[in-house]
């Protein structure tokens, strides 16, 4: 059994690395829904380019992110989303995620993520009630 003083030691020397494995990026503010509890107060912040979070794709990867989360207001509001998340795919990230109230979801996004589904194992849906008045009154959804 190890002395208790070298267990220590070594975790303490095991803290001075940062290992970084999973990282977020929030790919808009823009939300076609109108969610009263929502955290994001300026939904007309202008998006980043494509080229820009392309560049934060090639940066994740070389720092060693494995698992990645797009995140919004509401990621499938963007035109180039699908540009993104072959981008993304092509950058070899192990888990990827997307958060999203699942309202703007089209065939073409379905069929990319079924075709990159080893990539893309979780699509998480905002779903507040399985009555539909009641989901419905929360999102505010036009």
């Amino acid at each position: 059994m190890a002395e208790p003083g070298k267990i220590r030691k070594k975790l303490l020397e095991l803290g001075e690395k940062n290992y970084y494995s999973c990282a977020s990026i929030e790919l808009t503010s823009r939300c076609n829904a109108k969610c009263d509890f929502c955290y994001i107060v300026d939904k007309n912040v202008r998006d980043l380019p494509t080229e820009k979070i392309h560049e934060i794709l090639d940066k994740l990867a070389e720092a060693g992110i494995i698992s990645l989360t797009f995140t919004g207001g509401e990621p499938f509001i963007r035109e180039d989303l699908l540009d993104i998340l072959s981008y993304a795919v092509e950058k070899k990230f192990w888990k990827m995620s997307i958060f999203t109230n699942g309202t703007l979801i089209e065939d073409r996004h379905i069929q990319f993520l079924r075709e990159n589904v080893s990539f893309f194992p979780i699509v998480q849906i905002s779903l507040f009630s399985h009555i539909p008045r009641i989901n419905d009154g929360y999102m505010k959804v036009p």
